[in-house]
């Protein structure tokens, strides 16, 4: 791995250049700018994800091993202000300013490579090819837990809106001390303060300069052939900062410290309705970011299993809903760092015990009722299954989401027999182990 040698400045001397295919569109005259939140109502029953976030990370665990090698030149610049403050002399700056910096650190990709099995239809000769990639700005490094807090807080107000107006804006203006308190009120941190105040600036620029990518595509079940039909696209959450005193497109001046300018995948597809609802009721009980971001997900794969009618058969059939995945795909879903495989940390037991620690807080609100860990191959190596089954209170949150005409539908009747006998063919194909099996039927 090459290490490039680079000399701290500021973010506007010196940046990450990278190729991008950015997604950029001209609102021309239709830009909206939203009204100033002074406090957030975090009693949402209901809130409104960009599709992305039920589907891919966006934010990775807290100190982490890759989060914290990704912060060099973070704490270099940190260090570099504190002496220039101090009114360091310049050969005291210049000996903190140059650091090297591994790229490869910069960056984190999760690949999820399978021929999907939670489809009811069997791929053979096809297998899905999907890559989802987080790339650090320089001077910030990889998002964390911290940045998914302060995330969620825009979120949160961009659903209050669109809930109570129906309105989706483009800008959203924010207050650093708004969100220093919301972050209180979360426990996120104990107190406000300039150091408080900072570390919010320092997320927002974050999560203006952190760039997402997404690949998927298929390839031959034979190795040997890739497609080269690849979707591809990159975003980031914030397009654009305006600074307090900054003219606006509109020609007003930002009044709060930020002016937010949503990043255009995000605004598209919350113009054209391409957002997840939620249910705010369990998932406030979380406390921590990954928490939710498990809770998200969740709620995605049930509704997913609810729309499709495949949770239907599984009542039928007296079989409690589940959902499974792989044990690496599950953890690069929620920004999770597996176990590492060939050590003595992927033993089953201690594969259980991390999927423990992870769900311990749904278990303890009733968004997961239990889950199971199963051992399986994948070619010659030894892998795992993650096995969920959601709680039936939780399931039902996520049921009232559906339409009065849907809640109301005899689904029994209108699901052929051979959809039926697919979903139970799929599910005795992954749930191979018979003591779990049995232990997925209602007693």
């Amino acid at each position: 791995m090459d290490k490039k040698e680079v000399k701290i400045m500021s973010v506007s001397e010196q940046t990450l250049q990278v190729k991008l295919n950015q997604l950029a569109l001209d609102f021309g005259d239709d830009i909206a700018i939203s009204p100033i939140p002074s406090s957030l109502l975090e009693e949402q029953k209901k809130l409104y994800l960009p599709h992305e976030f039920v589907k891919h990370p966006f934010f990775l665990k807290h100190n982490s091993k890759k989060v914290d090698l990704s912060r060099v030149g973070y704490r270099a610049k940190k260090a570099t202000d504190k002496l220039k403050k101090n009114k360091a002399t310049k050969e005291e700056i210049n000996d903190k300013s140059t650091i090297k910096v591994n790229i490869n650190d910069l960056e984190q990709t999760f690949v999820d490579e399978q021929n999907n099995d939670n489809s009811t239809t069997e791929l053979s000769h096809r297998h899905t090819h999907e890559e989802w990639s987080i790339l650090g700005h320089l001077l910030y490094g990889l998002p964390d837990e911290f940045d998914g807090h302060v995330w969620d807080i825009i979120v949160h107000t961009i659903s209050d809106h669109l809930q109570k107006t129906g309105k989706f804006y483009n800008i959203y203006g924010f207050n650093r001390e708004t969100i220093v308190q919301e972050l209180i009120k979360k426990g996120v941190l104990k107190s406000r303060g300039g150091r408080q105040s900072q570390f919010v600036h320092d997320s927002i620029q974050r999560l203006r300069h952190t760039v997402y990518t997404h690949k998927k595509g298929l390839r031959a079940s034979d190795n040997k052939t890739k497609s080269k039909k690849y979707i591809k696209y990159d975003m980031s959450l914030i397009a654009k900062i305006y600074e307090k005193g900054e003219e606006l497109p509109d020609g007003t001046l930002v009044q709060a410290n930020y002016g937010l300018f949503v990043d255009p995948m995000i605004v598209v597809n919350f113009q054209n309705r391409g957002y997840f609802i939620v249910s705010n009721e369990k998932r406030k009980l979380v406390k921590g970011y990954i928490d939710k971001t498990v809770c998200d997900k969740i709620s995605f794969w049930m509704y997913q299993k609810i729309k499709q009618k495949e949770i239907f058969v599984m009542q039928e059939a007296g079989i409690k809903p589940i959902h499974w995945m792989i044990y690496e795909n599950f953890c690069g879903a929620i920004g999770e760092e597996p176990r590492e495989k060939g050590t003595t940390n992927y033993k089953k037991s201690q594969i259980i015990r991390h999927i423990q620690k992870i769900l311990q807080p749904h278990i303890d609100n009733k968004i997961v009722e239990e889950f199971y860990i199963q051992e399986i191959k994948l070619g010659k190596e030894k892998s795992y299954k993650v096995i969920i089954v959601p709680h039936g209170e939780f399931i039902m949150l996520i049921f009232k989401l559906f339409s009065k005409t849907f809640q109301n539908e005899d689904h029994s009747k209108s699901i052929s027999k051979e959809f039926k006998d697919g979903v139970i063919s799929k599910i005795k194909r992954n749930i191979v182990d018979k003591e779990i099996l049995n232990k997925l039927f209602y007693v």
